[in-house]
């Protein structure tokens, strides 16, 4: 089943329908002080799927789901990885691609 998602800046939608706050802090991004439509896009499908513990991910599979490319996904989770402080995204690597570790920070 595919996610829905709208263009919301400071949420995602939840389960009772209605959008669902999520706080994102990041670094600068070429003079910018907010994530890309498609960066905040990902950040929510993200959240979603670490909101029980952490999971592990292939960029193919979250752009199949939120129909982006595989490229754009990669790219941009190399970008959060380093960025996104609400979220700790580690990049794995094996013989089939690259394996994307998702967990919620500790605060």
């Amino acid at each position: 089943m595919k996610k829905q998602f709208r263009d919301i800046p400071t949420g995602c939608p939840s389960e009772s329908g209605g959008p669902e706050v999520v706080e994102v802090t990041a670094l600068p991004v070429a003079g910018k002080d907010h994530y890309t439509r498609v960066q905040r896009k990902i950040l929510c499908y993200l959240t979603d799927l670490a909101a029980n513990g952490r999971c592990y991910i292939k960029a193919r599979h979250v752009a199949s789901d939120l129909g982006l490319t595989a490229k754009e996904v990669g790219m941009n989770l190399s970008i959060l990885s380093e960025s996104c402080t609400s979220l700790e995204i580690l990049k794995w690597s094996n013989g089939n691609g690259t394996t994307w570790a998702i967990s919620r920070r500790q605060i």
